[in-house]
C-alpha cells in the first residue's frame, strides 16, 4: 500500500511539474543595401512583454538557429545588428513556445541594413 501511495504521488507531482524548455527555430539572410553579404552579425531576443533580452546569438549572413525559451507560448520580437552597419531589423511580433516553430522556422526572409559603403557605380564629385 505504501509503494501504491508512493507511486500515485510521484505520477501527480511530475504531471504538474512544468516542461522546463522549449524552442524555436529562425532563419534569414542579411544584406546591405546593395546585396552584398553582411558577416559579424548578432540575432537578439526579446521577451516583448518586459522588452527583456532572452537571447544573443552570432550569426552570418545566412543563418537558421535554434533559440531555446520558455514552455509557454508568449509574444517575443526579434532584432538584427551587423558590425558593418549603424542600422537594426526589428521584427514584428512572434506568439512563440510551440512545437510549430521549431518544425517550421520563423522566416525573416531577407534582411537588408544600410552600411556606409558605396556601390561601385555611384561614385561621384559633387
Amino acid at each position: 500500500m505504501v509503494k501504491f501511495i508512493l507511486v500515485i504521488s510521484c505520477l501527480l507531482i511530475t504531471a504538474c511539474l512544468p516542461t522546463s524548455e522549449s524552442a524555436f527555430r529562425v532563419r534569414g539572410d542579411i544584406q546591405d543595401q546593395f546585396g552584398k553579404p553582411l558577416e559579424k552579425c548578432s540575432l537578439k531576443v526579446y521577451l516583448e512583454s518586459i522588452d527583456r533580452l532572452i537571447e544573443q546569438k552570432e550569426v552570418g549572413s545566412r543563418f537558421l538557429e535554434t533559440i531555446v525559451i520558455q514552455p509557454k507560448i508568449r509574444n517575443y520580437i526579434l532584432s538584427v545588428t551587423c558590425d558593418d552597419s549603424e542600422d537594426r531589423f526589428v521584427s514584428d511580433v512572434f506568439q512563440l513556445g510551440s512545437i510549430e516553430h521549431y518544425k517550421q522556422p520563423v522566416d525573416l526572409g531577407i534582411i537588408k541594413l544600410q552600411t556606409n559603403e558605396r556601390s561601385m557605380g555611384s561614385d561621384s564629385i559633387d
